[in-house]
């Protein structure tokens, strides 16, 4: 089984989140919302997904691994804060 690795970025507009293909993955006006769209698309993958979440200056904060492991009230693993 493949994982995947999505970035969430800020954009002019609001917040993006590409695959590593540069493919859209989910968006959203705000990060907060962008960051639930992406846990909700990236929960639908058949594989697991890495989702590295950046600050408006394009850092990496956190690195996150969906589906979930362990923690049920979590929606994803942190790999990285």
């Amino acid at each position: 089984m493949a994982t995947a690795r999505w970035d969430v970025t800020k954009i002019d507009d609001g917040w993006v989140t590409r695959d590593q293909n540069g493919d859209v993955r989910a968006h959203g006006s705000t990060r907060d919302t962008a960051t639930r769209n992406t846990a909700d698309a990236a929960n639908a993958e058949d594989n697991d997904v890495v989702v590295r979440y950046h600050d408006e200056d394009g850092h990496i904060e956190e690195e996150r691994l969906y589906p979930r492991r362990g923690d049920e009230d979590d929606d994803a693993s942190v790999l990285r804060s």
